[in-house]
């Protein structure tokens, strides 16, 4: 029997019982009462969440920055993954926090482009330590850049793809100092 039909037998016995009294009964959230028999629930449910993400595209790019997991084996079992996510959680940060970081005018910190926010596809949010040599999903490991440079990135540091470019440069003829002089 699903939930749903479990919600909808226990509603028709006792149909003064509200939502918290449902939800205690059947060990599940009160929302997950509502999204099976309130009325609209699951459209004004996905209103609310495509609504918000029109409204400022930036929030799912840290949703999906905060869901970085660090496991690169994939057959490890799912409690250790429960577990990663439970220690990574303490790193949330917030969208205005993210905002002061980047500033009014944000640049990729890469490549210094000027990145417009409100074309999310345009724009990644960076692990600057990549999470698979260590990194956190904190707002200072965090860092704004354009499309192109985070795929060319991949999971390298930002030491390690400033060395890889200069390889590149130099097998291809150039010469490579940094603008004080420096090789």
């Amino acid at each position: 029997m699903t939930l749903k039909e479990r919600i909808i037998e226990i509603k028709k016995e006792h149909p003064d019982w509200g939502y918290k009294k449902l939800a205690k009964i059947l060990n599940v959230s009160r929302s997950a009462i509502r999204y099976h028999i309130a009325p609209n629930f699951k459209k004004n449910c996905y209103a609310r969440i495509t609504k918000s993400r029109k409204e400022n595209p930036m929030r799912k790019k840290i949703i999906d920055f905060h869901g970085r997991c660090s496991l690169s084996n994939h057959k490890k079992k799912f409690n250790k993954i429960a577990d990663h996510r439970q220690k990574t959680n303490g790193n949330k940060f917030k969208l205005k926090e993210l905002i002061n970081k980047i500033g009014e005018i944000p640049r990729c910190y890469l490549t210094g482009r000027k990145i417009d926010i409100n074309n999310s596809s345009d724009y990644s949010l960076d692990h600057i330590i990549p999470v698979s040599k260590g990194g956190d999903n904190s707002l200072d490991n965090c860092g704004l850049t354009c499309k192109r440079a985070n795929q060319a990135k991949t999971d390298m540091t930002p030491t390690e793809l400033l060395d890889f470019c200069k390889e590149v440069l130099e097998y291809n003829g150039y010469f490579v100092t940094k603008k004080d002089g420096t090789p």
